[in-house]
């Protein structure tokens, strides 16, 4: 028994001694600039299923895109987000924070607000219209700001969400593209206002706009009206967001400072497109290797600018995936289906009018999204009945629909009686605030999505939704493959670490053994 306990003592010993240390030389080299590039909707396998159609690194002078990040870094296929449920707000709060929605207050795109009684965008603001004020902790590059060892801090995406998660509280700039005008545009929050470079590409812009643009493969030939939103469903939509990132590159002469700067991206129009067609269609092939372009010509910009990648840091992964559409799934036999909010709204009225009497012209249900449904708090006071006591009743109602898992109340939640296995529990407990999640919550089974507008949707927390590529360029890694499942909330610790910064306040991941 004593040897047996030895062996093992000797093998945690080994365990906890095998991450070897960099050096001090090594550990305070700096960074010039962090480039992240998130891929909106980019699920883990599309770095593998099309790995042999990408422009090979070092090509005709050109630095590579995703063959060479991937043969130069530190490549995490499956990384994960430890959360409920996965969208492109709270992801992107994600990423730069290290830590999950209960604790940044982005647990959704949009929640219900009680007080005012409305649906909130998560980035609204009353006072400049678009901000970063629900986000409840800082990222990375806020904590440089703090200690004035950030030099720029600018956030580009087609969605303004995105941009602003990524910017976070401090950022110089963060810049959308505003769909009502066809033009990239900010907020007032941002004290510098619109930069002059982007206001040169709203120019270039306004002379395209209307015109018609083919976007053509061997397997299909689109024409695309361009400056109409379903333009940005294509590779137009990257195209028009890198062009600006390289304009912001040149004009601000980020990296060549003696502080640290940021250029943060997400590619919005990935999801626009996957949304529609897809994660199989050649329409998402064609998104992919033009965006394998976009990076290449950028990364050759980078390098181009400052000399040399050794002091630059790259970060490319996803907010999230997606599943297969419906009717591919169900053609290769797999159980799916939509979840249809109205059906339940008349089945759920029907239920409660029964129980607790007629509501009248009122309904039960205040509001729905995100599989999170509010219920009518008035009517329940008019009524004096116990919250706890409708949500059970919802939740009957809902456990009968095909395609509901689970059903978590708020009251279930605020008790502490969630009752399930930690694989389920865990997740949720990062994921619901009380008060801003939904009374109640539906948790679908695998391949269950909410009927929308969408040919495809995300917003759970299996594997398909909630594992994305995490690549991570620095001269202080060890290049290669990682098949650990690391959380996505470790890149924001990785990141401080190689920048020598103190972690975002509320993080909770770890460095990855990534040195």
């Amino acid at each position: 028994m004593i040897k047996l306990f030895l062996i093992a003592l000797l093998c945690i010993n080994q365990n906890v001694f095998a991450k070897k240390p960099v050096t001090y030389d090594v550990f305070k080299k700096r960074t010039s600039l962090v480039l992240v590039i998130v891929l909106d909707q980019f699920r883990s396998d599309y770095l593998i299923r099309l790995e042999n159609k990408f422009e090979k690194q070092n090509t005709n002078g050109r630095v590579g895109g995703f063959d060479f990040l991937i043969k130069n870094s530190a490549y995490i296929p499956f990384a994960e987000f430890p959360v409920l449920q996965t969208m492109t707000c709270p992801g992107h709060a994600m990423i730069l924070t290290g830590t999950t929605p209960a604790a940044n207050g982005i647990n959704l795109n949009d929640w219900y607000n009680r007080k005012e009684k409305r649906m909130q965008y998560c980035v609204e603001d009353s006072e400049f219209e678009f901000s970063p004020r629900n986000l409840k902790t800082t990222t990375v590059s806020d904590e440089m700001a703090l200690v004035q060892r950030a030099g720029k801090i600018i956030g580009l995406a087609v969605k303004d969400r995105s941009a602003i998660m990524l910017a976070g509280h401090h950022a110089d700039y963060a810049v959308w593209y505003d769909h009502s005008q066809s033009q990239w545009a900010t907020s007032g929050y941002y004290k510098k206002g619109l930069p002059s470079w982007a206001t040169q590409q709203n120019e270039k812009l306004k002379l395209e706009n209307g015109k018609e643009w083919n976007w053509k493969t061997k397997d299909f030939d689109k024409k695309i009206i361009l400056g109409k939103k379903s333009s940005l469903a294509s590779p137009y939509g990257g195209k028009i967001l890198f062009d600006l990132a390289k304009e912001a590159l040149k004009s601000e002469k980020l990296g060549q400072s003696n502080k640290t700067d940021f250029l943060l991206l997400s590619v919005s129009s990935h999801d626009y497109a996957g949304h529609k067609f897809g994660p199989l269609a050649p329409e998402m092939e064609s998104m992919t290797l033009s965006e394998d372009q976009l990076i290449s010509d950028l990364l050759t910009l980078v390098k181009k600018q400052l000399g040399t990648l050794n002091d630059v840091t790259v970060v490319l992964t996803a907010d999230h995936g997606i599943p297969l559409l419906v009717d591919d799934l169900k053609k290769k036999q797999i159980d799916s289906g939509k979840i249809d909010n109205l059906e339940l709204y008349k089945k759920i009225n029907t239920k409660l009018d029964k129980e607790f009497g007629n509501s009248g012209k009122k309904s039960w249900i205040s509001a729905s999204k995100s599989l999170n449904f509010y219920i009518n708090q008035d009517l329940i006071s008019e009524k004096k009945l116990s919250p706890e006591a409708v949500e059970s009743q919802i939740k009957a109602v809902m456990l009968d629909e095909p395609g509901v898992w689970k059903v978590l109340t708020k009251s279930e939640f605020d008790k502490g009686l969630i009752g399930y296995t930690e694989e389920l529990t865990s997740p949720i407990q990062k994921q619901y605030i009380s008060g801003q999640s939904g009374d109640v919550v539906i948790i679908p089974r695998p391949y269950y999505l909410e009927k929308d507008d969408n040919n495809t949707n995300h917003m759970t927390g299996f594997s398909y939704d909630r594992q994305v590529p995490l690549i991570i360029f620095n001269h202080k890694v060890n290049k290669g493959v990682y098949p650990d499942h690391a959380s996505i909330l470790d890149l924001a610790s990785t990141l401080s670490f190689i920048l020598g910064t103190t972690s975002p306040a509320g993080n909770t991941g770890k460095p990855l053994d990534i040195f």
